[in-house]
């Protein structure tokens, strides 16, 4: 009997998650027609499908703090995103509170930072690199089916 309930349960959840996620994506299918013609929007869709994850969120990796801060702020406008966490990967010889306060400073948010990495595949320092505070990735964290709605845009962009 108590599995039957908890079965009953997992189902009606299932179907809530399902309605909430396909509401979404009509949402964005309506927000796409207003949206497809506005520069601003394109870039940050080719910025996302250039330089963006394509697992369970929407993050953007790299070097350039120029491409990340684009990003916030498309996913600030087009996304209504407010909260976002980051991650840098940096040579073992930086200063990390350094690296994360030129990051941040340079982006305009305050994400919460996750794990750094210490890493030199080549052996440089980080003198050596083009990007002396190493690589940045930063994800949105607060806005529900944001890699769903995005990578239904890229498809009807593609369509067109």
């Amino acid at each position: 009997m108590v599995i039957n309930a908890q079965l009953k349960g997992g189902l009606a959840l299932r179907q809530k998650w399902i309605s909430i996620k396909n509401g979404t994506l009509k949402q964005a299918d309506k927000k796409f027609k207003i949206f497809k013609n506005n520069p601003e929007f394109t870039l940050g869709l080719g910025l996302y499908l250039a330089e963006g994850t394509k697992t369970s969120t929407v993050s953007v990796v790299n070097l350039d703090y120029r491409a990340l801060k684009i990003f916030v702020n498309w996913c600030k406008k087009w996304l209504n995103g407010k909260k976002f966490s980051a991650r840098l990967r940096i040579a073992p010889d930086m200063d990390e509170f350094k690296a994360k306060k030129w990051w941040k400073s340079r982006l305009g948010i305050k994400p919460r930072w996750s794990k750094t990495q210490f890493m030199s595949i080549t052996g440089k320092t980080s003198s050596e690199y083009a990007n002396r505070y190493g690589l940045c990735r930063v994800t949105l964290i607060d806005c529900i089916y944001a890699r769903e709605k995005v990578m239904r845009w890229i498809d009807l962009y593609c369509q067109r």
